[in-house]
Parts: C-alpha cells; sequence; structure tokens
C-alpha cells in the first residue's frame, strides 16, 4: 500500500472539559472547558488537597489575593509553575486531566492520579 493524503477539515473540539498541564507549568483549559466552567472568569485561585492528590480551579472576582489571571482567547489558560513546584506536582512531561465541576465547592477539580488518554505524557512509545 502506497501513501495516502491526509485531508485536512478542521481542527476537531472534543465535548470533554480538559486542562493541560505543560512542562513549562502553564495550565490550558480547552474549549468546552473554557466556555462551559469559565466563560466570563478574570481570575482564579487553586488549590490542592494533598491527601487526595486532586486540585481545583476556583473561579473568583478580580480583586482576591492570591488569584492567578485567566487568559482568555487562544491560550486559555495561565502559568502556575509556583503551585505546582510548591506542592511538588511533577510537570516534567506535558498532561492532560479531566476536569469534573464540583457544585458545593464552586470549582472544577482535577484528579491528579487520572492522566487522560489523550495526554501526550500518559504514554510510552515503543521502541520497536
Amino acid at each position: 500500500m502506497g501513501f495516502e493524503v491526509f485531508e485536512f477539515r478542521g481542527r476537531t473540539f472534543s465535548d470533554e472539559t480538559l486542562l493541560t498541564i505543560s512542562k513549562a507549568g502553564v495550565f490550558i483549559f480547552n474549549t468546552a472547558a473554557a466556555r462551559e466552567m469559565f466563560d466570563k472568569v478574570e481570575r482564579m485561585i487553586l488549590m490542592y488537597d494533598a491527601d487526595t492528590n486532586r486540585m481545583a480551579i476556583k473561579p473568583v472576582k478580580k480583586e482576591v489575593p492570591h488569584s492567578f489571571k485567566f487568559n482568555k482567547g487562544k491560550m486559555n489558560g495561565f502559568s502556575a509553575q509556583s503551585f505546582l513546584n510548591y506542592y511538588k506536582i511533577d510537570f516534567s512531561v506535558t498532561r492532560k486531566y479531566e476536569l469534573v465541576w464540583d457544585e458545593d465547592l464552586k470549582a472544577a477539580v482535577v484528579d491528579l492520579n487520572k492522566v487522560h488518554s489523550l495526554g501526550r505524557g500518559s504514554y510510552k512509545r515503543d521502541e520497536g
């Protein structure tokens, strides 16, 4: 069988709400998460639960101390390297996680124990 031409039909978008944590320590939300969870958000605070290795991302008003500025548009995210370093969360490779909205907490929760199957850091390439 010979080469087949790839027919580009535009970007594909997932309905899943996902967060990518890059190896540069940048949090990037996919389009679904940015629209569904953080549509009118300017700032966010980060919280961490060491017992469960989960973090929460909570939208807040502009004036809240210790909040991160949410950069909307192409990036849909912010740099949080200081947070990752402080809690010793591994970001040596880029990983993708599912975001689940917690209505009681009014925040998106990420289980850092469960790397999403589409995350680049979630698999090892065959050596063969």
